[in-house]
């Protein structure tokens, strides 16, 4: 910007005829193009955009009315605007922060019911990434050290309608999570090619990871998963339809449980490698279908200790016959 006296240039004439520019020592010094300095000090939620076009929050339930989350973004490092949901212009380069304060942006109107009835979901035509931490979507500038999740907190969060590219720098610090906290978050994100870093929970609540990164085929990076401790359908077809994944997150848990494992790995046609130190002799109680439609040949690393990997029936339900069991 260039201002006289404090006051800052919009229109430029000489000799009464409207400047297009205004050049000191040869550099262009009016209008300034580009996106303008980026407030690098906030670790917030982070878009880069990769090409020009909009962003939006589409709301699906009762959100269209009466629950919009209470969100603000700040556009290349100008002020922070309370967002009335109106689309966000972007170009290549720029940078969009988010932040607000909420209990949760996904909820239900009952604590068990198999999907949210309220929930925003991130729109977008344009190619984004994403970065920093999703935690100031619920607690503005304060996010940092905040590690608990309610029920439905960002059920569906990017799914479908956005074009994010990659995750891998999105933090989901998260280590206590709630049914469903992070069910269909990345759902059929067909451009996302990587995944975050690393799942760092331990104990996974029902549904807390189901159909996460579901149909997302471009997807050739897995998050670290740290569980141990599982729980009735937890990662239910959180991979399935992942057709260009070839190499599973090691799997740490020793025990299964219901349902845990069912469909996981489903129809992820390239993959060919599992690492899984459960000691629970797998089976369509515990992993149905999980590697059904996967590579036909392929390498299971069980835990040394599991006195299963000889005797097992082998299909989509525990190994395919195709791979070859080690420890």
């Amino acid at each position: 910007m260039v201002d006289i006296n404090g006051y800052e240039i919009k229109s430029a004439f000489s000799g009464g005829e409207p400047l297009k520019a205004i050049y000191s020592l040869g550099e262009k010094v009016w209008p300034v193009s580009g996106p303008g300095p980026v407030p690098v000090d906030w670790g917030g939620l982070k878009f880069t955009v990769l090409e020009p076009g909009i962003i939006r929050m589409l709301h699906v339930g009762t959100n269209k009315t009466t629950t919009k989350p209470n969100l603000s973004y700040s556009k290349n490092g100008g002020s922070w605007v309370e967002w009335d949901y109106s689309q966000i212009s972007v170009n290549e380069g720029d940078v969009v922060y988010f932040k607000g304060i909420n209990y949760s942006i996904g909820s239900a109107n009952r604590p068990d019911e198999l999907y949210a009835n309220n929930y925003s979901t991130f729109y977008s035509n344009c190619k984004f990434t994403a970065s920093g931490n999703i935690m100031s979507l619920l607690y503005g500038d304060d996010y940092e050290g905040k590690l608990i999740l309610p029920a439905y907190c960002f059920y569906e969060l990017f799914s479908y309608y956005s074009k994010l590219t990659s995750a891998y720098e999105l933090e989901l610090p998260a280590n206590k999570l709630s049914f469903m906290c992070y069910f269909g978050i990345f759902l059929q994100c067909e451009y996302l090619t990587t995944a975050p870093k690393k799942l760092p929970a331990t104990t996974v609540p029902e549904y807390a990871y189901a159909s996460m990164f579901q149909g997302c085929t471009s997807l050739t990076t897995a998050p670290e998963i740290f569980a141990n401790k599982l729980s009735e359908n937890c990662f239910q077809q959180m991979f399935q339809g992942c057709t260009s994944l070839n190499i599973a997150p090691e799997l740490y848990s020793n025990t299964l449980e219901a349902g845990c494992y069912n469909t996981m790995f489903r129809d992820c046609t390239k993959l060919n490698y599992i690492k899984a130190n459960f000691l629970t002799e797998p089976g369509d109680y515990y992993t149905s279908y999980w590697l059904a439609g996967v590579s036909s040949t392929g390498t299971f690393v069980a835990n040394p200790k599991a006195k299963w990997t000889d005797t097992i029936e082998r299909g989509i339900d525990t190994v395919p016959a195709g791979w070859t069991i080690t420890k």
